[in-house]
């Protein structure tokens, strides 16, 4: 199956998960991370979600699904035990022209990805659908590669696109100044804690133009 990988900007936009167990918990924690406004439909829920609702971080509506409970939201998670009930949940997500997500191990048009946040920079890991714990082992072995301090060059490099914008620099230019400072040793003094060594790195190769 042929996927695009996006991000989405889910905050203050509605989204509908469906089941109350460990799954949907899962997906919860994320979604609220996301700054989503999160809607959880379920008799029943784990601690951790009704914990949540008590919060504020979400509305818990404590009854089974309706199919017009999809109207209005961006995105709906179906994560019930039950595959009847997930499947009933994205045709009436579709029907409403909203992004599907079942939890169930079938594959679908959209997925979550496994995701390792270093501030500003995200780094996603995804099988297809056809392999999850892989996703994950994989996504902790890039948390090795690239450690906290990586939030530091996201921020950096934020800054820098504004100073490389500034310079109203044809495509080609940027282009090349780009790649002459990633090629460069601008990220390893960033990550040495050397800014004045980044800046001068920096300068150098913008004179260069």
């Amino acid at each position: 199956m042929a996927m695009l990988p996006i991000m989405v900007q889910l905050k203050n936009r509605r989204v509908l998960v469906v089941g109350g167990g460990s799954a949907a918990r899962r997906k919860v924690s994320t979604l609220c991370k996301a700054k989503a406004r999160v809607i959880v439909v379920a008799p029943q829920v784990t601690k951790e979600i009704e914990q949540f609702a008590h919060e504020g971080k979400l509305r818990w509506w404590p009854r089974a699904f309706k199919a017009d409970d999809c109207r209005c939201a961006s995105l709906v998670v179906a994560a019930t035990d039950d595959r009847k009930t997930n499947s009933e949940v994205i045709r009436s997500a579709r029907r409403h022209g909203a992004f599907a997500i079942a939890c169930d191990g079938r594959r679908r048009s959209t997925s979550f990805c496994a995701t390792l946040r270093r501030g500003s920079l995200i780094f996603a890991v995804h099988s297809g659908g056809l392999a999850p714990a892989l996703s994950v082992h994989l996504k902790e072995r890039i948390a090795h590669l690239f450690g906290p301090e990586w939030q530091r060059v996201g921020a950096i490099f934020g800054s820098l696109r504004k100073q490389v914008k500034a310079l109203s620099l044809s495509e080609k230019q940027e282009l090349a100044l780009w790649q002459s400072i990633l090629q460069g040793r601008a990220i390893e003094a960033i990550l040495a804690g050397d800014e004045k060594s980044y800046r001068e790195e920096v300068e150098q190769c913008i004179s260069s133009l």
